[in-house]
């Protein structure tokens, strides 16, 4: 009779033990599928259309746009930093 104890004792352990695996389990499968959505939604295989590249005219056309922009904007961060005093 003794024995019969020990294993009921043993067996709420294990369905214990189960029943917090399975809880861990599906908190990891909700993390995963929140991480699917992120990596999904940047891909462009998820909305069955191809990468979008940019033509050879495309990027001529952009470049000395975008060279504009940026020494427009190291001008102003250089006229920015000047102004300021130097604390020492």
């Amino acid at each position: 009779m003794e024995i019969l104890k020990g294993l009921s004792s043993f067996m709420s352990q294990l369905k214990a033990k189960r029943i917090a695996l399975l809880n861990e389990l599906h908190h990891i499968d909700e993390s995963l599928a929140v991480l699917g959505k992120f990596t999904a939604a940047s891909s462009a295989a998820s909305h069955g259309t191809k990468p979008r590249h940019m033509s050879a005219s495309a990027r001529r056309r952009s470049r000395p746009r975008q060279s504009h922009d940026c020494a427009r904007w190291n001008t102003k961060k250089n006229a920015i930093t000047l102004k300021q005093p130097k604390h020492r």
